[in-house]
């Protein structure tokens, strides 16, 4: 039976890694149906796009679900009675990518804002991309998507090692942290995960790495490296950066590429835009359109994403959950706003996550002004009496000027806080996100 004659049922649609699915789906002629505990503005796009919100499934239909699903759910559990289908998420997108020529992109950080303008790239250049990224583009205008084209750009994600299903002709790689050890337990086995998933490319010729990121010069990778470093193969040449965004010019082999633009901030983004270049070089586009793809790029929902200025005070979101994504992502917005105050609110994500990084997360906001840090979000997980949001605060290195506000309390809290001219900047994977809007006066998400 081919898919598209199929119909689903997703658990957990609301995700934005299950959102993308459904929307590929659609596209493909499938009848979709999906159930989510919270509505948001991920459902309701589906909803416009005549996806039902349904419980319990309709008979013969195959059910799908994500490792955020426990095994006893009711879902699954009435399936199993029912003989139905069951499908894990990445088990039926790597079915949908043996289609295409897949491009993958994983790596600890960066892997949304590659895979959204490489996709971005790809449209622009008439080329008709399917796309499953883990964050929503402005320009692409959903996370998901099986266009007509022969490309398939797939965020892989490496939390769950269910990225060890896909089998890719090419990608990007950006850098190996330790994260998800909840999963992968330690560091050398989430090392050797990345190996393995390495060696399921195809075409090295395709395979991006980065040479900055100390964990991939050592694993003596195939492919072509990119980078800052003076070794790499798509060398970084100069970058200035500005509030506009990153200016910078790239040489590949013997060819010198000068004053590219990407409006999107830091220049870890300007790493991220050296990726799309070279592996979009590789595959035949020509300079010009690069150069007007980037120009039109405009980034990604939650990556430095500006939400609006309320009495002086200018306010940003970003899913920043890691250590090293906090530091890059304070560094690049202090460094363009200068002399003004920049203010983080963090939202700490999963207890796990927080007790294995700690002593890392204690050093990660050197670059505000004033931290303000809130309870943890569990996501599922059960409550720790090893770690909390209050420890983390007593143990940070800087700065100076630091609160500990439960996320209730936020908004009026922030009052005595801010003034005008600051920067504030919310940061965290939970839902400290729709802050920006009650903060803003709008009420609601976007």
């Amino acid at each position: 039976m081919e898919l598209t004659d199929q119909a689903y049922h997703l658990i957990g649609i609301g995700g934005i890694g299950m959102s993308g699915l459904a929307h590929i789906l659609v596209d493909m002629g499938g009848v979709v149906t999906g159930e989510e505990c919270q509505r948001n503005f991920l459902t309701r796009a589906l909803e416009k796009r005549g996806v039902r919100m349904i419980l319990p499934p309709l008979d013969k239909q195959t059910i799908v679900y994500s490792s955020a699903v426990s095994f006893d759910h009711e879902t699954l559990q009435r399936a199993k009675r029912g003989s139905l289908s069951i499908l894990h998420r990445s088990e039926l997108l790597a079915t949908l990518m043996r289609r295409k020529r897949s491009l993958l992109v994983a790596g600890t950080h960066g892997k949304s804002s590659i895979s959204a303008l490489l996709s971005h790239l790809l449209s622009y250049a008439g080329l008709d991309p399917s796309f499953a990224i883990g964050g929503v583009a402005p320009t692409l205008s959903r996370n998901g998507r099986y266009g007509a084209g022969p490309y398939f750009v797939v965020e892989a994600d490496e939390s769950d090692g269910s990225f060890l299903r896909y089998s890719g002709e090419g990608g990007i790689l950006t850098n190996i942290e330790e994260d998800h050890l909840d999963h992968w337990q330690t560091r050398e086995q989430l090392i050797e995960g990345f190996v393995q998933f390495l060696q399921q490319m195809t075409n090295v010729d395709l395979l991006f790495w980065c040479r900055d990121d100390p964990i991939l010069r050592k694993m003596e990778l195939s492919g072509v490296s990119y980078g800052i470093d003076p070794h790499s193969e798509v060398r970084m040449l100069s970058c200035q950066r500005s509030e506009q965004g990153v200016t910078f010019s790239a040489k590949y082999g013997q060819r010198v590429i000068r004053r590219l633009f990407i409006p999107t901030l830091g220049i870890h983004q300007g790493v991220n835009a050296l990726a799309v270049l070279g592996l979009s070089l590789r595959l035949g586009i020509q300079e010009r359109v690069i150069r007007q793809a980037f120009l039109t790029f405009q980034g990604v929902y939650r990556r430095l994403q500006k939400k609006g200025e309320r009495d002086g005070v200018i306010l940003y979101d970003d899913y920043a959950h890691h250590p090293t994504a906090i530091d890059t992502t304070l560094f690049a917005l202090k460094e363009v706003v200068g002399s003004k105050r920049v203010i983080v609110i963090f939202q700490p994500h999963r207890y796990t996550r927080t007790l294995h990084l700690f002593d890392q997360f204690c050093r990660a906001f050197a670059y505000s002004d004033i931290c303000v840090i809130t309870e943890i979000y569990a996501a599922g997980e059960s409550l720790s009496l090893s770690v909390s949001g209050k420890m983390l605060l007593d143990h940070l290195t800087a700065p100076r000027e630091r609160y500990y506000i439960e996320r209730a309390a936020l908004r009026d809290a922030l009052s005595s806080v801010v003034r005008p001219g600051d920067v504030l900047v919310t940061m965290g994977a939970g839902d400290i996100t729709r802050f920006a809007e009650e903060w803003l006066g709008r009420g609601g998400e976007e």
